[in-house]
């Protein structure tokens, strides 16, 4: 969700996002999804999850970028397949040690590039006194995701993130 706040701030032609849990969807604030398409992936096969995201693009023939922000299988080869010719693939996450499934020959095919990125390629020292005057000016609302949980709750929070009940969890000290 943090990824299509930040890609809202550069008015994209089309924003996706696609998560396999009904009740996160759920809890996300609606006015935070404004603009964006939302897929449910749950029972999908990348190949459904894939068409159905291709379709939502402006014109219908695949994304110019999609992302990674889970690191899981299933979902790089449907970022993958959601492509359009020349698409970039990003990987954010890195959860279990996902390895790529797509075919060389499709994404030479499609002369796709596929990248890893941290913190999104920023310096740390510039990017977060940025996001927080977005913040501030009311531009990247990130503190709507949150729920916060005492020190003492961590097992309570890792409860509910691995139950999907939370988006971000905060630990406050």
């Amino acid at each position: 969700m943090s990824a299509i706040l930040a890609a809202k701030l550069s008015s994209p032609a089309c924003l996706v996002l696609v998560d396999n849990s009904q009740a996160k969807l759920d809890m996300i604030p609606k006015e935070l999804l404004e603009g964006v398409h939302v897929v449910n992936s749950a029972d999908k096969s990348p190949d459904e999850v894939a068409a159905e995201v291709k379709k939502l693009s402006p014109a219908g023939t695949g994304m110019d970028f999609t992302l990674d922000c889970v690191g899981n299988d299933a979902v790089i080869l449907a970022a993958h397949a959601a492509l359009d010719k020349l698409g970039m693939l990003l990987n954010i996450g890195s959860g279990g040690g996902a390895k790529p499934q797509y075919t060389i020959g499709k994404h030479l095919n499609l002369g796709a590039t596929a990248r890893g990125t941290h913190q999104g390629d920023s310096v740390p020292r510039v990017m977060i006194p940025y996001m927080i005057q977005l913040w501030k000016r009311g531009m990247f609302p990130f503190d709507k995701l949150l729920t916060t949980f005492k020190f003492e709750e961590l097992h309570k929070a890792l409860d509910e993130v691995h139950a999907g009940t939370v988006i971000k969890p905060v630990l406050v000290v």
